[in-house]
């Protein structure tokens, strides 16, 4: 018997000021059964000149990806040309397609560490 793989992608935003929400923004979406998915700890050289492909470890098309950075990255999705920023510590959420992932380090003196989670 196969395992049941399921995932439940969340995210919250709350902005407070003195001490009263401002902004209260809730995404959560039921959880989903996956047959596949992908976790690597991926660690990127300082002084990169371009970005990088991840290797998806057999995953053809992903529909959700979660990553978070300790240095500030480039991120492209399904393009290498089209790339976003995220900074130090942050995290990226992205549901839909997913068929490449490409990674470029902002650093010209520290290497990144980048931990990837992919689900088809």
């Amino acid at each position: 018997m196969a395992d049941a793989l399921s995932h439940t992608l969340s995210a919250r935003l709350r902005l407070e000021r003195n001490g009263t929400d401002v902004a209260y923004r809730e995404y959560v979406e039921t959880d989903e059964e996956h047959t596949q998915h992908s976790y690597q700890r991926i660690s990127l050289a300082n002084s990169m000149t371009s970005p990088q492909v991840v290797d998806l470890q057999g995953i053809t098309t992903a529909d959700s990806l979660f990553l978070y950075t300790t240095r500030g990255i480039l991120v492209g999705v399904n393009t290498n040309t089209m790339l976003l920023p995220v900074s130090s510590g942050g995290a990226l959420m992205v549901t839909g397609s997913i068929t490449s992932v490409y990674l470029q380090n902002l650093s010209s003196t520290y290497t990144a560490s980048v931990e990837l989670a992919l689900t088809d």
